[in-house]
């Protein structure tokens, strides 16, 4: 079997975890997006914890993203950008 290319990676806060009758995962993260691992990658399985910060690598097959690779970021999450010059205006009381 071939080697799985990495075609991208994201990192991400595990905020939920569910596992179906099939031994798929359904991993929910902090912003409410859905990220889906499916049985064949149970050794992976693991990885997943809530609260933990988790950098996920995705394979490609048949034009459809899966996560193939997991592991946890020890350090979290990057650091936030802050935007400078951003003012907020003032909302008039009525």
């Amino acid at each position: 079997m071939p080697e799985v290319e990495i075609i991208r990676k994201e990192i991400f806060t595990v905020a939920g975890i569910d596992v179906d009758g099939y031994g798929n995962m359904t991993v929910t993260d902090t912003e409410g997006k859905i990220h889906k691992v499916n049985a064949k990658h149970k050794a992976i399985h693991s990885i997943f914890e809530l609260g933990m910060a988790i950098e996920v690598g995705y394979g490609s097959y048949m034009q459809k993203e899966f996560i193939h690779t997991a592991r946890q970021v020890k350090d979290g999450l990057p650091a936030p950008v802050v935007k400078r010059g951003a003012v907020n205006p003032s909302i008039p009381d009525n």
